[in-house]
């Protein structure tokens, strides 16, 4: 039977789910290659990175280490969600709206808050320097490409961070307000707030849940990032030389629980091509009807 004899309402019905399937099944072919291709980055990155000990780093030279995790004189601070001793903190909150129609969770956003630490191996050590950052309402930014890089942990324009755990620590439903710390770090935090973050749909409430990982003094932790001079060398003590760990222009840090070592990018790259080719075949079928 062909769908010019099938009823026009069953034909139209067939029309939406292609299209919408189509237009999915494309972004998230299209999501998935750059996964693949940010793998590829990575491994060449890592390919190239020297792998030292902190008293071999020489600034200006992207660098590979694993080592401990120590405190510097700016000492730890408390996690805002699960209220953890730690020099690093990466958050994500999602939300689901309270509408009849909508019960998926979605990222809304997402950020991290540091002091800055010292990675030790060897008997020597090397600071590391992280901007506070945050993704959210309030920065003109509801979704990242970099958001899709990181599941067990938060991935930003300068840094990326995985960690040993990311687990949701608090939920509150439509209405509710979060504890007292957090809710003030949420009123402190320029692009978060106690309000629905994401920007479609609008509602006026949503349920919420708020995952954290860290970084806490003694943990182990991989490193890729590029070595430079510490600018306020002369201001900043506990820390016994002036070079420090950061992000450059093309290259962010990037901190890992795990070793930072992956596969080439090949399987994404290949499954996110196959999910493309699907979805632009589906939307063309539509065309062709």
């Amino acid at each position: 039977m062909s769908l010019l004899a099938l009823p026009e309402w069953l034909v139209a019905v067939l029309e939406e789910v292609a299209l919408g399937g189509g237009a999915l099944l494309l972004v998230c072919g299209g999501l998935m290659c750059y996964v693949g291709w940010d793998q590829r980055q990575t491994a060449a990155l890592l390919a190239d990175a020297d792998h030292v000990t902190p008293a071999e780093a020489e600034p200006d030279t992207l660098v590979r280490l694993r080592g401990t995790v120590a405190t510097t004189a700016d000492g730890t601070f408390a996690s805002p969600i699960a209220d953890r001793e730690c020099v690093l903190a990466g958050y994500e909150i999602d939300e689901q709206y309270d509408t009849p129609t909508d019960s998926t969770w979605e990222q809304a956003a997402w950020g991290v808050t540091s002091v800055p630490f010292a990675i030790e191996a060897d008997g020597d050590r090397l600071l590391v320097d992280v901007e506070d950052t945050v993704v959210g309402n309030g920065t003109d930014d509801v979704f990242t490409p970099e958001s899709v890089l990181v599941s067990d942990g938060v991935s930003l324009p300068a840094v990326r961070c995985r960690f040993e755990r990311f687990d949701t620590h608090v939920e509150t439903d439509s209405g509710e307000t979060p504890p007292p710390r957090l809710a003030q770090f949420l009123d402190s935090t320029d692009g978060l707030s106690t309000e629905p973050l994401a920007s479609t749909p609008t509602v006026d409430e949503s349920k919420r849940r708020y995952r954290e990982g860290w970084l806490r003094p003694g943990d182990e932790v991989s490193v890729l990032g590029t070595v430079s001079r510490r600018a306020d060398a002369g201001t900043v003590t506990g820390h016994p030389d002036e070079l420090v760990l950061t992000d450059d222009e093309e290259t962010p840090l990037r901190l890992s629980a795990d070793p930072l070592d992956g596969g080439d990018g090949t399987a994404a790259l290949l499954t996110g091509l196959g999910t493309g080719a699907v979805g632009l075949a589906s939307l063309a079928a539509v065309v062709v009807w």
